[in-house]
């Protein structure tokens, strides 16, 4: 070997120690509430009817946008974002069913795309009632800007902040509320305490689980805190929502296709096929 060669190995394997210590330094994905920091299970592109706005904190997607249709907020979960929510399958789905609507995709404004921040520990939960306050006024600056809204959907992380934002924001600020593949807020107990002091909720409200979710067990704990809450189980979902081959599929659309408790008719379009029988849903 030159004189030449051992001098530049001299010079780069120091180099190449720092760099392979910085890599096994780089923190793993967190999970939030025992689930991958990403809830991402649709695909990856953005298709071209996806449109981007930005509302002054960052951008958030709208499917079905244009004209004056009444919108649906939607609050994804947790170490996601709106595209990635988006462009979920079943979600996809559903908004292609429901082309009446506008699908509005808020961004959770906490580090990480969380809407709650975690407890320092599942054993050491929150006690603060305004643990979430950064994510109430970010969906307040969204709804008194780009509302007013008809219904509210929230996945996985994003029901516990729909729980909370309901119980702080004014009755009839949405006519329809689902929730899928959600929890409460365990261990928050300062924002449960606040939820409960408001609860149950009139709202016309969907409590959507899948028997194959890890939260499956939790869905119960959601229906409670609401009147009169349609609670929906498919035998086949896991975490995410439930495709147009689901045997539940049908039932959700047809709730966002049907009037409000007071009346109020809900906006129309021509009933959804699916292509599965009802008997996926469970009893």
């Amino acid at each position: 070997m030159t004189m030449s060669a051992q001098f530049t190995i001299a010079i780069l394997l120091p180099l190449l120690a720092v760099v392979a210590a910085t890599i096994s330094c780089q923190p793993s994905p967190r999970t939030h509430e025992g689930v991958d920091a990403k809830d991402d299970y649709g695909d990856a592109a953005v298709d071209s009817d996806v449109d981007k706005y930005d509302n002054n904190d960052n951008s958030f997607v709208i499917l079905n946008g244009g004209g004056s249709k009444p919108k649906i907020l939607a609050l994804h979960g947790g170490g996601g974002n709106g595209a990635d929510f988006s462009q979920q399958r079943g979600v996809r789905d559903l908004a292609a069913a429901l082309p009446q609507y506008e699908f509005v995709f808020a961004n959770a404004p906490e580090a990480g795309g969380l809407w709650l921040r975690d407890p320092p520990s599942k054993a050491q939960p929150t006690t603060d009632p305004d643990w979430a306050s950064n994510s109430v006024s970010y969906l307040d600056r969204v709804i008194a800007e780009h509302g007013p809204f008809y219904g509210l959907i929230a996945y996985s992380q994003g029901t516990p902040m729909a729980l909370i934002y309901l119980a702080h924001a004014p009755a009839n600020t949405f006519q329809k509320v689902a929730l899928f593949n959600g929890y409460a807020p365990t261990t928050h107990q300062g924002l449960l305490a606040t939820i409960d002091h408001a609860a149950p909720f009139s709202t016309d409200t969907l409590v959507f689980s899948g028997a194959n979710d890890v939260f499956a067990s939790a869905s119960p704990g959601l229906a409670a805190r609401f009147q009169s809450p349609v609670e929906i189980k498919s035998r086949t979902a896991g975490h995410h929502l439930p495709y147009a081959s689901d045997g539940t599929f049908s039932r959700i659309v047809s709730f966002f296709q049907a009037e409000v408790a007071d009346g109020e008719p809900a906006p129309q379009t021509t009933k959804a096929s699916t292509t599965a029988a009802d008997s996926n849903e469970d009893p």
